[in-house]
Order: structure tokens, then C-alpha cells, then sequence
């Protein structure tokens, strides 16, 4: 049952409620926040109740009176005067640990919630699920112990650790995604009314807390999914306006509402090529939405990410970073991970062994980043390194 896995995010908010007055929970809608804050609290209200959602807009402070602690808000940001009475109770009553604001949006996207809680809120956002998460395993420590590889025994272990591992979860994970709420339903036809429901929500209701825009669903949806489909690619504003037919003014709001609805992320670029990219939050959404199924080499590149990413999202360091290098000459790195460690390039490949052009990109970047590491994410069967600063290694080893 998807309810009985425990999540990586829930060590951290635990360790929030220690440190804050006020801990935030949020994430993708669907992603479980509700599940694991109900886990951890010991009252809850939902203002999905509008009952309780119009007692709690015109007296907020009397919700938040003679609370057991950690008191649990779901859905928060439905009542954007709740936040400075919240702001208020912890001033007069300081104490650690007495409530949990869950949100489907970004509470920072909404001018009154922002300029109320400053310095008052710890954040902790849930991901969407990743395969090693489905599975009840540890967090997966791959970026790290690639890092440490400079000699066999270590790239012997990495590989023990890792042959086990099967290409078919890894491209069905691609399809159903990591929503606790859609992903774990095995009949597709299922799967598909939990997709269109929730985007519904999301394109129709949702959108409206951040930005009263006049584009249609359809319109919302075109530009949805052609964001889906260009995926780490750098991003071009014209093409998103044309596919949605809208002004560009237009998008770029449409894209911080996205950004605040946690549908999709932004990738800073480095390199001479300054470009963002996007990927989606959820790749089952991602793949509902796709009218052109993407590629092999977009497909290892949207795993690789959505599963890669965990190990410094739930790790955090004030230095960690996703970003891409790309640079005028040809250099191609789609992903890339600034960490504690070091810097890790990867580069996606559907190809039985690494490209002139993978290892020449490869090059390129090692260059810039002495230090770092390159890993060619390849369709071969086996690991094949490169003085142990570019290593190839099948893609489905990485998940």
C-alpha cells in the first residue's frame, strides 16, 4: 500500500519541528504531504473543508487556539490571512514544533503569506517519489561514491552495489511517476482519469492563487506539454509562446505560476550557452501530457534526473546545485550536480558504448571542473571508465 512507505523528506521535517515554531510541508499536489504531516502531528484541519476554510478566513487566530502540538493546516495557502495570526501566536506564545502548514503551492508566490512569515517558517518541500523510495530502500548515495572512485576496488563496489538493478522499473517509473496518489494504481485506464483530474485541478483552480490569467485550460495545457517535451533543453521563450499561442509577456507569468505550483523546475546554465532549462516535477504527469513520445535519450535523461536529484534535495547543503554546461563550441552537459563532494557532469547517451561526442563534452567539462567527475549514462551492460574521471555507466544503474 502506497500510505505504509515511509518517505525521505519526513526525517527532515521531523528535525524542523525541533528547530521552528512554524514548519512548512510542501509539494506537488498528490505527492503525500497530507499522509506524512497527519503522521506527525497530533490534530488536523483541511481547508479543503470550506466550512472550515470561511470559519478560519474571517477568525484566524481562533483556529489556531488550544491546538495539541504539532497542529496540522492542510492546504494553508487556501487562507492567506491565517499566516499573520500564525505569525502573531508564535510571538506571544514562543515554543518549537506547534504547527504544520501544508501546501500545494509555493507559500513564498503569494505576497501576504511572504511578507508574513519571514523568519518565521521552516520550509521542507516533499519530491515526487523516487524508485528507490517505491522500493523502501535507503536514500541512494550514487553522486558521492562516484565521486570517490579513483581506483578499482571502489568502482568494483559501486558496480556491486548496483548490477542488480533491471532496466524495466526504470522506464515504467517514467510513466506512472512518483504521486503517491496516481502512481501506485496498475490499471492504466485508472491512472489516466487521476492524471486528467488532477491536471484539471491544477489548470482550472490551482493557477488562480498565483496569477488571474485569461488563457484558457487548453491553452495552459498546450504550453504544459510542450514544456513535457523539451525537456532539459535549453528553453526558448518564442517557441513556448507560439505552442500556447500567447504573448510572451503572458508565458513568463504562466511559468512562475507553474514554478509556484511545483509542476515544473528550472535548471540554471553555465557555460557560454546561458539558457535555462526545465524539467517536470512528476515524469508520469510529464509523459501524460507529451502528444511526441520524447526519445531514448531524453527518457534516460528525465530518470536520471527525477532520481538523481534526491541526493542533494534531501541532503541539504548550502552549496548543492543542479545546473547544465553547454557552450558555444558543442559542449553538452544537460545535468550536472554541485555538491558537498565535488561536481558531478552527466551526460545521456542512448548508445551501447560512449560517443566522440560524449567524451569530447566530457573533456570539455573537466576542463572548467579540474576536479569533478563526468558520467556517461549509456545503454551498455557494463561500466566502462575513462582514468576514472569519466566513467560510462548504464543508465539504469543510477535510479
Amino acid at each position: 500500500m502506497p500510505h505504509s512507505r515511509a518517505r525521505y523528506a519526513g526525517k527532515l521535517i521531523e528535525r524542523a519541528l525541533k528547530h521552528s515554531s512554524i514548519t512548512g510541508v510542501l509539494g506537488h499536489r498528490q505527492v503525500g504531504k497530507t499522509t506524512l504531516a497527519v503522521r506527525l502531528s497530533k490534530e488536523y484541519v483541511t481547508f479543503d473543508s470550506s466550512l472550515r476554510l470561511e470559519e478560519a478566513t474571517s477568525r484566524p487566530a481562533e483556529l489556531l487556539e488550544n491546538r495539541k502540538s504539532p497542529f496540522t493546516v492542510d492546504e494553508a495557502q487556501l487562507c492567506p490571512p491565517l499566516f499573520p495570526a500564525a505569525k502573531e501566536w508564535v510571538r506571544v506564545h514562543p515554543g518549537k514544533g506547534q504547527f504544520i502548514f501544508t501546501g500545494s503551492v509555493r507559500f513564498t508566490s503569494r505576497k501576504m503569506i511572504r511578507e508574513s512569515l519571514t523568519g518565521r517558517i521552516v520550509n521542507v518541500e516533499i519530491l515526487p517519489m523516487t524508485l528507490s523510495e517505491m522500493n523502501q530502500k535507503p536514500l541512494t548515495s550514487h553522486l558521492s561514491q562516484i565521486m570517490k572512485i579513483d581506483r578499482s576496488p571502489q568502482l568494483d563496489a559501486f558496480v556491486e552495489g548496483s548490477v542488480k538493478k533491471r532496466l524495466n522499473p526504470f522506464l515504467h517509473y517514467l510513466s506512472t511517476g512518483g504521486l503517491p496518489g496516481i502512481c501506485f494504481f496498475r490499471d492504466e485506464a485508472v491512472r489516466h482519469d487521476r492524471f486528467e483530474s488532477h491536471l484539471d485541478t491544477l489548470l482550472n483552480r490551482d493557477i488562480r492563487l498565483i496569477t488571474a490569467t485569461t488563457l484558457s485550460p487548453l491553452q495552459l495545457r498546450k504550453l504544459a506539454a510542450y514544456l513535457a517535451e523539451m525537456q532539459g533543453s535549453p528553453f526558448e521563450l518564442k517557441a513556448a509562446a507560439s505552442a500556447c499561442q500567447a504573448a510572451t509577456p503572458t508565458v513568463k507569468k504562466i511559468l512562475f505560476a507553474f514554478e509556484s505550483l511545483f509542476l515544473i523546475r528550472p535548471i540554471p546554465s553555465e557555460g557560454t550557452i546561458s539558457k535555462i532549462s526545465y524539467f517536470f516535477e512528476d515524469q508520469g504527469l510529464a509523459s501524460f501530457l507529451s502528444k511526441n513520445p520524447t526519445g531514448d535519450q531524453d527518457k534516460i535523461l528525465r530518470g536520471v534526473y527525477s532520481n538523481l536529484r534526491q541526493e542533494l534535495h534531501y541532503r541539504p547543503h548550502p552549496g548543492n546545485e543542479i545546473f547544465s554546461f553547454r557552450t558555444h563550441d558543442g559542449t553538452d552537459i544537460p545535468l550536472a550536480f554541485k555538491f558537498e563532494q565535488g561536481v558531478v557532469g552527466v551526460i545521456p547517451s542512448d548508445e551501447k558504448s560512449p560517443t566522440l561526442k560524449a567524451l569530447a563534452s566530457a573533456k570539455s567539462f573537466l576542463r572548467v571542473f579540474p576536479e569533478g567527475k563526468v558520467v556517461i549514462a549509456y545503454s551498455g551492460s557494463s561500466v566502462e571508465t575513462r582514468d576514472f574521471r569519466t566513467i560510462a555507466i548504464p543508465y539504469w544503474w543510477l535510479c
